[in-house]
C-alpha cells in the first residue's frame, strides 16, 4: 500500500520524482523498491503543489473579495449623491 501525506522534505520528493530514486542494488527487488520510492515521491510532490496552489488561490480570492467590497462601497456612495 502506498501512502502519502504532507511531505516534510518537498525538495527531496521533487528531485526523486523527477530524476528517480538512487539505487545501490541491481536485483529485481531493488528496482521495484526504487520505482515504489519514486512513485511515493511523485505523489507527495504533487500533493504539496496542490496545497500550494490552493493556498495561493485562496489568497487571491480574499484579495478579490476585498476589492469587490471596496467597489460596492464606492458605487453605493455614488448612488447616494
Amino acid at each position: 500500500m502506498l501512502t502519502s501525506g504532507p511531505s516534510a522534505s518537498g525538495f527531496m520528493d521533487e528531485g526523486t520524482c523527477k530524476r528517480g530514486a538512487t539505487m545501490y542494488g541491481f536485483d529485481l527487488a531493488d528496482h521495484v523498491n526504487a520505482v515504489s520510492e519514486r512513485l511515493v515521491a511523485c505523489v507527495n510532490f504533487i500533493n504539496d503543489r496542490e496545497v500550494e496552489n490552493h493556498n495561493a488561490q485562496q489568497e487571491l480570492l480574499r484579495e478579490l473579495a476585498g476589492q469587490i467590497a471596496s467597489l460596492e462601497a464606492r458605487v453605493s456612495d455614488l448612488e447616494r449623491r
